[in-house]
Parts: structure tokens; sequence; C-alpha cells
């Protein structure tokens, strides 16, 4: 159903009227809260409120447990060198586990 929302944009609350779906469309299940998941940020946050419309670029309607892993792979995309980083000391910690 096409309403107004308010809609965040990096740290920026912005109001459009948009649909909204009822299923998430990464596991496909009915949710009662789905929220907006932006892939990257493309644009400035000056450039989204000039034009709104802006702000449903590059983006998926998520459940929560979805957007939480969609977020930590768009950190991961903005920051590989910390998952390297992270995946060596997962690792270091199996291995002192073994001896």
């Amino acid at each position: 159903m096409i309403k107004k929302r308010r809609l965040r944009y990096r740290r920026t609350v912005i109001t459009l009227e948009c649909d909204k779906p009822e299923i998430c469309q990464c596991c496909e299940k009915q949710r009662n809260k789905i929220d907006l998941h932006h892939i990257k940020y493309e644009f400035s946050t000056a450039e989204v409120r000039k034009n709104p419309e802006l702000i449903l670029k590059n983006t998926l309607w998520l459940c929560f447990h979805c957007h939480m892993i969609a977020d930590a792979i768009r950190k991961i995309d903005e920051q590989p060198e910390l998952y390297n980083k992270l995946v060596w000391l997962k690792f270091k910690s199996e291995v002192t586990k073994l001896s």
C-alpha cells in the first residue's frame, strides 16, 4: 500500500510516499516489520534531501534478521581489511583451542 513513510538514509530521516511490501525480499517470509536496507550509499545526504526519490536506489526491503546480515555484508564491502582481521582472529582462536 502506498503511503507516506519515514525512511532513514544514513542518519537522516526522509519522508516519502512509497509502497512497502509485507514479504522480505531475501528470505521471502511474511514479517510484521520490513525495513528498507541500502546495499550501498551512493548519494550524499544533501542530494537525497533535494531529491527524496533517490532514497529508494540500491535498496531492498528486508526483515530484521536478513537486514542484520545485509548490514554485515555491506560493512565487509566497505572495510575488507576488518573482515580479514576478524577471519584471522577466529582462525587463531580455534588453533589455540586445539593446542
